[in-house]
């Protein structure tokens, strides 16, 4: 068993060298920290792609509103670090949070239309809020969103009475649609591999617990085998009264019972237990010395109990006639 048991430590060493250091670093970390990690750095990376669009947009759009292009920008720089903040503090985890974004992305999602741009810039922020909402409430709320910031955007191109075909009408949702099916299945993919992972780990470092403890138990009984036992023996077998003879057995008697136990565990209602109560019955009645041998073990059944009170009787018989101290 012990064998075993440094085999499994021994490859658990193995599996975790194997993973190295970024292996064992992402082990380590919850996974929603690493999540929030990569929402805040997509939200960042999505506002440096709105900033660039900006930028070309007042440089070549003649036609576009400065006042809405510039409300834009500083709505999303502000909530861009409004996002980093609630990523330090795992507000971001919050659906209210999720909300709170889906509210900002549609607003920007409508602002090129507000504006009268030619084209759309408001870049990656509305396609970030996709992983906020895959993040706070999973696959639902990110296709759910999704439909939404496609909705918007077909709703402006009807509004300011844009014309758009129907393959772009299409390509208007498909944007969103497809990312959210693929961020939405992923993010709910890590969660549930990640919980059989710990999952597993704690069974694995349970059963690690479990077989030290066993261990240390079978070292106490061997321990209490070896010298105490044996000297409660001694005793016994030397002294000539009858008192001292008969607490050295009961304490043997009693110590075995513990040696046993740490041994093989707890065994009531069992057979051995049964006869072992039977010995300490006479032993305490006659002040004698009964040995008790049990080769097999089994659960107390009826049948079981006719010949624990056959054996009860055979051991009073020999305790009151036989005239030996010890059976």
């Amino acid at each position: 068993m012990t064998g075993d048991g440094e085999s499994q430590d021994l490859m658990y060493e193995a599996k975790r060298a194997e993973t190295g250091v970024f292996g064992r670093l992402v082990a380590q970390r919850p996974l929603d920290d690493i999540l929030i990690a990569v929402v805040v750095m997509f939200r960042i990376f999505a506002w440096v792609w709105m900033i660039s669009l900006v930028a070309a947009t007042l440089l070549t759009d003649e036609q576009a509103s400065r006042p809405w292009v510039w409300v834009a920008v500083i709505v999303a720089t502000t909530w861009t670090g409004l996002t980093i903040w609630a990523g330090a503090n795992r507000f971001i985890l919050r659906k209210s949070f999720a909300l709170a974004d889906l509210c900002v992305a549609l607003f920007l999602a409508s602002t090129p239309g507000w504006a009268g741009s030619i084209d759309l810039f408001y870049g990656g922020m509305p396609l970030s809020s996709l992983f906020v909402a895959a993040l706070a409430g999973g696959f639902t709320w990110v296709i759910v969103e999704a439909l939404l910031i496609g909705a918007t955007q077909l709703s402006g191109v009807w509004w300011w009475n844009r014309e758009v075909t129907a393959v772009q009408a299409t390509g208007l949702v498909l944007v969103f649609i497809v990312p959210a099916i693929v961020i939405g299945w992923a993010f709910d993919t890590l969660r549930a591999t990640d919980r059989l992972r710990r999952a597993a780990e704690a069974e694995a470092v349970e059963e690690r617990a479990k077989r030290i403890r066993e261990q240390e138990r079978l070292e106490v009984a061997d321990e209490l085998h070896d010298s105490v036992l044996q000297t409660l023996s001694i005793i016994e077998s030397r002294t000539e009264e009858p008192e001292t003879r008969y607490a050295a057995r009961r304490e043997r008697r009693h110590l075995r019972a513990y040696i046993d136990g740490l041994r093989f565990g707890a065994e009531g209602g069992s057979l051995r237990t049964r006869m072992r109560e039977l010995a300490e019955e006479v032993e305490d009645a006659f002040l004698i010395s009964v040995e008790t041998i049990v080769v097999d073990n089994a659960i107390m059944e009826p049948a079981l109990e006719c010949l624990s009170s056959a054996v009860h009787e055979a051991l009073v018989n020999g305790a009151k006639h036989s005239g030996v101290a010890k059976l």
